[in-house]
This record gives C-alpha cells, sequence and structure tokens, in this order.
C-alpha cells in the first residue's frame, strides 16, 4: 500500500521514500515526515509569475485524517506543523510555468464526488514561513496557527453538503471557503551594498486575527473556475509609517518593477506567438452619439444633415465703402442626439482643451485680430426634424409602465440674431415686451409681493425695448453693432416630449408626456447696451415712429415716467419665453419617478462638468464667476393630467359637468388628445390596432390640473437658484376611471368634454389686479440656508394658495399621496404651505361597508390662514397665519 502511494506524491516531492510514510488504512490516518517538495511543480501549480522563482520548501511533518464512513458530511483533515518555503526575484524572466500536475492528474474531469471529497478539505498549519530574497532587499512572512475549511454561505461551519449550491440548469456550482489566522509578520530589510543607503528603516507590520473568505463558481462539466470573489478581513490595525519607512517602500517597490516589467514582456511576446485565431462570439450593440434620420424620415438623398454657409461683403472699387455685415447661415435636418453622460464629459474637455490650444496658436502667431473680435455677423439657423433623447436610469423594479428613455422632439427651429427671421422682427419683439409688461408679476415695485420678494434681478431689462425703437434704415450710416449687443430670437414650432422604451404601450411609439406647443424666445446681454440711450432715443427730436409702443398697454410715456428703473440689477443673460399655444402633459407614477431619476442624473452630470472646468483651469489665473441669468416666462395655459390607480366605485353624478368645465377646450377635447398630433383619423386608427394588440386593459383615474395665466421667473445668481411662479387660476377636473387603451386612442375623454376644439382657453372670471390663485417660491443654495441648513442642498419651497374653490373624490387624495412617493428613501423635503379663504369639498365615492347606511353626504372644509410646515426634522407643524401679517411678512 505504501508503494502505490508513493507513486501519486513522488510527483510532488523530492526524497520521499516508504519510510516516510506511516499509513493506517482501516483507521484512515497518515502521516509524512520532513518532506522537501519540487520547486517546479509547485511553481507550475500555483502559476508563480516568471520574476519570481521557488527555490526551497520543506514541511517537518504532516498528517492526515479520513473518515471513511463520512466522506459526504465530514471533510478530509490535512495537519502541517511547520512550512518554511523560500523564493528569490529573478532579473532576467525564467522560463515560463508548465502545466499544473493538479490539471494533468484530474484529467480536466466533471465535478463529481471525488472533486467534492478533495475540494472540501480543510487544512491547518502551525506555523509558515516565506523568505524572499531580491537584489536590493530581502523579506519574510510569518503565519502561525493558519486553518482553512468549507463553509456554507452564511459563512459558517455546517455540513459539507450546505457548503455548495448547484444550479442544474445552468450547470454550476458555487462553493465558498475562509482562511484565518492568529498572528501575522511582515519584515523586510535593506541589503548592505555601496550603491545603497546603510542606514535605511527596516519595515515592521504585525497584525492580529485575520482571514480571508473566497467565492468560487465552477462550471461542472469540466471543474474550471468561472469567477471568483475575495473577502481581505484583517482585526483593529496599526501602523505607524515615517517618512524613512515610506522612502524605504518606494525604493523596494522600484526594485521590482524592472523585473515586473520584462516578466510582462516576455508574457507579451509569447503571446503574440502562440495567438493564431480570435472568435468574437459576444458583442455590445452599441449607442449612436450623433445620427441623422434620413430615412425613418423619408428625406431626399440630397438633403444634407448639415449646412454651413459664410458670407463676407465688401467693395472692390472704394473698400472704404460700409458694407453689409457677414452672414453665417447654418441648416440642420433629420439630426438625432443621444445624451450620453461620458460622451458629453469627453466632448466637452475635448473642446476645452482644443479652444486652449487655438488661444495659445493665435497669440504665438499674433493672429487675433483685436477689431474683429467683437464685431457682429448676421447668424441664422434653421433647424427641421431635430431629436434629443435623454436616457433613464432603470430600477430594481423593472415594472411594464417604467420608460427607459425621453425623448424631445423639435419638428422646426429658427434662431437669428437678425430681424429677418420668421417671428423674430422688431414688431414681434415688441408684442411680446407688451405681454410681459402688461402683467403686473414682471413689473418692478419698490416692494415686491410673494412670490417675488426674494428676487433681486429685473425681469425686463430695458435692452430690448431699445433695441424695438431701432431704426435699421439708419444702421449703415453708423457704426457697426457690437456682437455683445445682439438680441437673439429663437422660434420653436410644435415642441413634443415622450416616453420610449415601455414594455405597456403602443409598439414603436412614443407614449406622450408634453404634446406639441409653440414658443417664442428672445435672448440679451443688458450689460452691453448704454442704460441712458432709451430716453434718448425716443425723445421729441428723434425721428424714430413710436406707434406701435403708443398703442401697446406699456407705451412710451409710461417707460419715460417709470424711467424703468434702470437702477434695479441685471443679469449678464437675460431671456423672454413666452408660449403661445396651452401646454398639456399627461404622466403616470412610473413616468414621475423616472423624471426624478433624470434629475439626479442631470445633478451628476452638471457636477462632473464644474469638475472638469475646475480642472482645465490655470492656477495662475483666478476663475472667472459664472455668468448670471434670468429666464421670465409667460404662459396662458398648463394643463397637468396625472394617471392615478382607478377608483373603487364610480360616482353616481360622475357624467355631469358643470359649465365652469366645459366653457373652454382642455385635456378632454378629441384634437389635443395624445394621439391628434400623429396625423389626422387614419392615425388614430393605426394607433388603435397597435394598442389592442398589446391586450392592456388596465384602468386608470384621471386628474386634471388646470393653470391659467401663469407666470414664471428662475434667477441663477452664482450658486444661489431662485424661482417663482404664480398662476391666476388653479382648477382640479376629475374625469373618473378610463382604460389605458382609450385614452392612448384618444377616444374616453373625447366623450367625457363638450367644448369646441378650436375654442381659446377662457380667462376666467379673474383680473389681473386680484391676488392669485396660486403662487410658488423655491430657493436653492447658501441664500436658502437662512431657512435650514437642509435648504441649502434641498431647497425651500413655499407655496401660497389664495381663494381656490375645488371639489374632490376620496379616492382622488388616496391615490395623490402615492403618486408622489419616491422610490429612494430621501431626506424630507423642507417645505411651507399658506391657505387663505380656501375651500375644498370632499365626496366620498367609496364602497358603503353597510348596504344600510344612508348616501354619503359631502364635507366641505373652509380654510382661512392656515400654515403648514415641515423643516429638516421632517415634522409637520399645523398653525394659524399670524393676525395682521401677511404671508410675505410671515416667510420674512
Amino acid at each position: 500500500i505504501k508503494l502505490w502511494n508513493r507513486k501519486p506524491l513522488a510527483k510532488f516531492t523530492k526524497n520521499l521514500s516508504p519510510d516516510k510514510i506511516n499509513l493506517s488504512t482501516l483507521k484512515g490516518e497518515g502521516q509524512l515526515s520532513n518532506l522537501e517538495l519540487d520547486e517546479e511543480v509547485l511553481q507550475n501549480m500555483l502559476d508563480l509569475p516568471t520574476w519570481l522563482a521557488v527555490t526551497r520548501v520543506y514541511c517537518n511533518k504532516a498528517a492526515i485524517r479520513i473518515q471513511w464512513t463520512k466522506l459526504k458530511t465530514s471533510p478530509i483533515s490535512l495537519f502541517l506543523d511547520k512550512v518554511e518555503v523560500e523564493m528569490r526575484t529573478c532579473e532576467e524572466p525564467r522560463p515560463p510555468n508548465g502545466p499544473s500536475p493538479i490539471a494533468i492528474t484530474a484529467g480536466q474531469s466533471e465535478y463529481g464526488f471525488a472533486e467534492k471529497v478533495v475540494e472540501g478539505m480543510s487544512v491547518i498549519i502551525n506555523s509558515i514561513t516565506i523568505k524572499v530574497q531580491a537584489q536590493a532587499f530581502h523579506a519574510s512572512f510569518e503565519l502561525w496557527q493558519l486553518q482553512g475549511c468549507s463553509l456554507n454561505p452564511k459563512w459558517q461551519k455546517s455540513d459539507l453538503r450546505y457548503t455548495r449550491i448547484t444550479h442544474p440548469k445552468r450547470g454550476e456550482v458555487l462553493t465558498f471557503k475562509e482562511i484565518n489566522w492568529q498572528s501575522l509578520r511582515i519584515e523586510a530589510d535593506a541589503i548592505e551594498s555601496d550603491e545603497q543607503d546603510l542606514g535605511s528603516t527596516p519595515l515592521r507590520l504585525i497584525t492580529n486575527q485575520g482571514r480571508i473568505r473566497i467565492a468560487l463558481k465552477r462550471r461542472v462539466k469540466d471543474c474550471n473556475v468561472l469567477a471568483s470573489k475575495l473577502l481581505f478581513i484583517l482585526d483593529d490595525l496599526l501602523w505607524v509609517l515615517t517618512d524613512s519607512q515610506l522612502k524605504a517602500i518606494i525604493h523596494y517597490a522600484k526594485s521590482l518593477s524592472e523585473a515586473m516589467e520584462k516578466s510582462g514582456q516576455q508574457r507579451k511576446s509569447m503571446a503574440a506567438e502562440t495567438l493564431q485565431v480570435l472568435h468574437c462570439r459576444h458583442s455590445k450593440r452599441t449607442q449612436s452619439l450623433l445620427s441623422c434620420n434620413r430615412k425613418s424620415l423619408h428625406l431626399p438623398d440630397n438633403t444634407p444633415a448639415i449646412h454651413l454657409q459664410f458670407t463676407e461683403y465688401y467693395f472692390p472699387d472704394n473698400p472704404g465703402l460700409p458694407a453689409p455685415c457677414s452672414n453665417l447661415y447654418a441648416q440642420l435636418n433629420g439630426l438625432q442626439l443621444y445624451l450620453d453622460a461620458a460622451s458629453v464629459l469627453w466632448m466637452t474637455l475635448f473642446s476645452r482643451g482644443l479652444h486652449k490650444t487655438l488661444d495659445q496658436v493665435k497669440a504665438f502667431y499674433h493672429l487675433q485680430d483685436s477689431s474683429k473680435t467683437d464685431e457682429h455677423i448676421d447668424i441664422r439657423l434653421d433647424a427641421t426634424h431635430l431629436k434629443l433623447i435623454i436616457p433613464l436610469e432603470s430600477s430594481i423594479l423593472d415594472h411594464p409602465d417604467r420608460p427607459q428613455s425621453l425623448s424631445i422632439s423639435l419638428p422646426q427651429i429658427v434662431l437669428s440674431n437678425t430681424r429677418h427671421a420668421p417671428h423674430a422682427s422688431h414688431s414681434d419683439l415688441n408684442s411680446t415686451y407688451s405681454s410681459f409688461s402688461a402683467r403686473p408679476f414682471f413689473r418692478p415695485t419698490a416692494s415686491q409681493p410673494f412670490p417675488r420678494d426674494q428676487s433681486v434681478l429685473h425681469p425686463l431689462p430695458s435692452a430690448f425695448l431699445q433695441h424695438c425703437l431701432e431704426n435699421e434704415s439708419l444702421s449703415l450710416a453708423h457704426k457697426r453693432p457690437s456682437r455683445s449687443q445682439d438680441v437673439w430670437s429663437v422660434s420653436l414650432s410644435r415642441v413634443a416630449l415622450g416616453f420610449d422604451g415601455a414594455r405597456r404601450g403602443p409598439r414603436g411609439k412614443a407614449l406622450p408626456f408634453v404634446e406639441p406647443f409653440a414658443m417664442y424666445l428672445w435672448m440679451c446681454c443688458p450689460s452691453a447696451f448704454k442704460q441712458d440711450s432709451l430716453c434718448s432715443s425716443i425723445d421729441g427730436n428723434s425721428k424714430i415712429p413710436k406707434q406701435s409702443l403708443l398703442d401697446s398697454p406699456q407705451g412710451v410715456n409710461d417707460v419715460i415716467s417709470n424711467k424703468i428703473d434702470q437702477n434695479s440689477p441685471m443679469a449678464s443673460i437675460h431671456i423672454l419665453a413666452q408660449s403661445i399655444t396651452p401646454v398639456k402633459m399627461w404622466l403616470n407614477h412610473y413616468q414621475f419617478v423616472a423624471l426624478l431619476r433624470l434629475k439626479d442624473y442631470l445633478d451628476r452630470l452638471a457636477g462632473d462638468l464644474s469638475k472638469d472646468v475646475q480642472g482645465l483651469g490655470q492656477p495662475e489665473h483666478k476663475p472667472s464667476d459664472p455668468p448670471s441669468v434670468c429666464v421670465s416666462v409667460l404662459m396662458e395655459a398648463i394643463e397637468l393630467a396625472l394617471l392615478l390607480p382607478p377608483a373603487t366605485c364610480e360616482p353616481e353624478e360622475e357624467e355631469a359637468h358643470s359649465p365652469e368645465e366645459t366653457d373652454s377646450p382642455s385635456l378632454t377635447d378629441s384634437d389635443l388628445s395624445p394621439s391628434h398630433h400623429a396625423g389626422g383619423a387614419g392615425g388614430n386608427e393605426d394607433q388603435e390596432d397597435d394598442v389592442e394588440q398589446e391586450g392592456s386593459v388596465e384602468e386608470v383615474s384621471v386628474l386634471v390640473l388646470c393653470l391659467s395665466r401663469i407666470g414664471c421667473l428662475t434667477e441663477k445668481c452664482g450658486e444661489d437658484i431662485v424661482v417663482a411662479l404664480e398662476a391666476q387660476e388653479l382648477v382640479p377636473k376629475q374625469h373618473g376611471n378610463h382604460k389605458v387603451t382609450d385614452l392612448l386612442a384618444g377616444m374616453a375623454l373625447t366623450q367625457a368634454g363638450s367644448s369646441s376644439p378650436s375654442a381659446p382657453l377662457s380667462p376666467g372670471p379673474r383680473s389681473l389686479s386680484c391676488p392669485p390663485a396660486g403662487a410658488l417660491r423655491m430657493e436653492m443654495g447658501p441664500r436658502a440656508r437662512r431657512h435650514s441648513p437642509l435648504s441649502e442642498s434641498m431647497g425651500f419651497i413655499e407655496m401660497c394658495l389664495t381663494g381656490c374653490k375645488a371639489e374632490l373624490l376620496a379616492s382622488t387624495l388616496n391615490t395623490l399621496a402615492p403618486f408622489l412617493e419616491d422610490e429612494l428613501s430621501a431626506d424630507p423635503q423642507p417645505m411651507r404651505l399658506c391657505l387663505r379663504d380656501t375651500a375644498f369639498t370632499l365626496k366620498d365615492d367609496g364602497p358603503r361597508v353597510y348596504p344600510t347606511a344612508p348616501q354619503p353626504v359631502p364635507v366641505l372644509f373652509s380654510l382661512d390662514g392656515i400654515v403648514l410646515e415641515r423643516m429638516d426634522d421632517g415634522i409637520l407643524s399645523l398653525r394659524c397665519e399670524s393676525f395682521g401679517f401677511g404671508f410675505q411678512q410671515l416667510l420674512r
């Protein structure tokens, strides 16, 4: 028996003889003494790098114990008393490793009973000493009381049958092992030589208990390791690292780097010789960052995706004559941009680096012409069928209604700094300015009411009005305007937003989020205009016609008398945005949560961009402050349809509608349904067919929030952001339960509505002098810290409702709170809500508990001077508004 066992063991040892084997077959015990292992075999088995070689391995005593009757449940125990290993580093890489003897012996067999027994073996070693001899230093590693065993998935000792998890369908098995020790000592010291400093401090590290946990995933058919996970756990560790020891570590690492580099080159050269054919079976489909949808949009082949044309004028005979301004014309057709964060960061860094390089080249070769740096150029951009796709982060729960991306469709855009583009004339600017100046919300006063009491910038700079009074016929006779005095206009037609990627819904079509609407924007830099030039340009001796301004609500006489508050601070960039069509939105809970994740995605992207910009800045130059921005938005109406979970019982009076609900068209009209802009009746029929193929019969309860005559003001000064919004009317409308398929097809709400599709929205009974029905202000940044510390990062929201009358169903209130819940736990949002002269009628539309109970009577809640507040602690406090003080004084 000893001779039979000596044959497989002789492959691993040098001096193994039968007299060194003490074997008791029946007891399952064996013992070996004074063993010297084969260094080359050990190198092949451990697959050591070629810059490290094993010179000696010695074990004074080894014992094994096998419980023959409990091989399935109890492990084989291997005991080693003292193990000594000596290694050295190679200046020149040694020959590469050969095949492992374990692989040759096993023959890459299937993971069967023998493999389970061998893998479940437990090892106990009293002490291990590993000595490494290098050219510049010698090191030693000492371990005491080392143990290795198999554990269950909870990292506890148990039956061997529970230490592995097998997946029969995938043909894989998971095993869990742990190696622990009582003490570890690491020491490294430099070797004395003429080239080295003899006074170097030796490195010593002594630790207490520690352990290593290893999880292995193997393939059952050939025992190959597919994946592994290693966890290194140490007890409390205290290591005082001095400056001299740090220098010694750098010196040791430098001495090893050359040998490691040569070993890496050897492996690369050998891999190049043995490599023959590479089969790529797994690939990931890439997403185009910028592409052209010429085929899907059926554009002609000769239509360019990007067209640029620059023209410069001069008189050949007399160069001194004033020539027209140079012009730049650009055209974009069918472009689609995918907003990938990594790509955006790369493009930002690349463009800034390129711009910096070009500036250096211009400065070195004196190519910069200071006379043309601020010269005006007529610019116009025409874009058609543009599309922006923003990816949305997926959640842990993959719900069928969760969208994967948000698409912004821009059918037509015109951008220009001239007055020769559509909706970009002086009269158009005058009309837009008059619409803003007619609203008290945008007028500058000595004491601004809520929600503009914290605004510091002038919403309507005089630069827009000054540009309206300019006479184009006199422009050539005067000096050309500077580029900083450009007034830009943007015309957006049929802008639409939709959600893509949801598994439930029409195939190949986006679910509507914002229905098509039109908007005009005007932009300028007020600091480039002279503040005193406005009154001088409209004095009595001026020949500029001013009839258009005299007919406007804010005429020239009013402008001169009010002086337009020239002392009010102006932002670096002012933007006026006016929506000429109602804005209608559809939103369910999963789309709302996806928008919250989109906000986090954009916040991280903005943070990364700011870090990269700071990294590119030159340390010798102080970074300039970011420009301040003021955006004024004017909208006639906003209708937000919330798709809530269906009510359990329909109210009996659901079909009745008050005259107020049917005076104006809304989301209940056929032409404003989500499918109307798809193209006529035929588009609706196709959409119905697609929806019917999905087979979805889910119902939702529809709540429409109608806001009329909305004014919004956004200010950004440094890190501070203030958003003020007011709406003259706020009316909720409930349409009961409807099938999602009917909503997508535009049928259900059509039957519920009775107003004319082409009629404009009714302005309502409120006048502009009355306080708004809803006012909201949100602050974020250092200024918001005056409310609470958390408001600086989370923001602080203040809202006031005045004179609102609403009738709500109990089922709507029950489902509205879960609709607004986020999927992630977050800090409470600091907020304050004030209710004035507000009445809510609550109707119980739920099923009655007892059939004998009478019909529920609606409950009327009348609230006046009530303040609901929540701060950083998350506690909601309800109190009465201070007597004799308005909401503005209360907030201050």
